[in-house]
């Protein structure tokens, strides 16, 4: 397990949170706020080309997900589709990381296009065998 960490964090985070949209959410909560995109819909290339303008932040998407996930994971619509997250702080220091980089236009990375500074939902399926 802690390879398993070890990975991940030297892999996927620093790979600077690439995007699968939580497809899980598949409906609009009523508790939602007026965000200016529609996560559902938007693709990589058009949350990237938004981060890209200033439309919002890296740091503004993670607590819109964030948020969508705790309105709907395990209230509302009880999808249950969510285990495990890394910590919260820790995707909040990855995103301003990717806002700050973003802002200094510093790495070529975060051009329109880029999966750069997007967040990542992976579904890990295990499963049993008897031998």
């Amino acid at each position: 397990m802690a390879r398993l960490k070890t990975i991940l964090s030297i892999f996927l985070l620093p790979v600077s949170l690439a995007i699968l949209v939580p497809f899980f959410i598949s409906t609009r909560s009523s508790s939602d706020t007026s965000f200016p995109v529609d996560l559902l819909t938007a693709t990589a290339y058009d949350i990237s080309k938004y981060l890209a303008n200033g439309t919002f932040t890296s740091l503004q998407l993670i607590e819109e997900y964030l948020r969508r996930i705790d309105a709907d994971n395990h209230k509302g619509l009880n999808l249950r589709a969510i285990n495990n997250l890394v910590p919260i702080e820790t995707l909040r220091s990855l995103a301003r990381g990717a806002d700050d980089d973003r802002k200094r236009g510093n790495d070529s990375r975060y051009r329109a296009g880029s999966i750069a500074g997007l967040p990542i939902l992976l579904k890990v399926c295990l499963s049993a065998h008897k031998r």
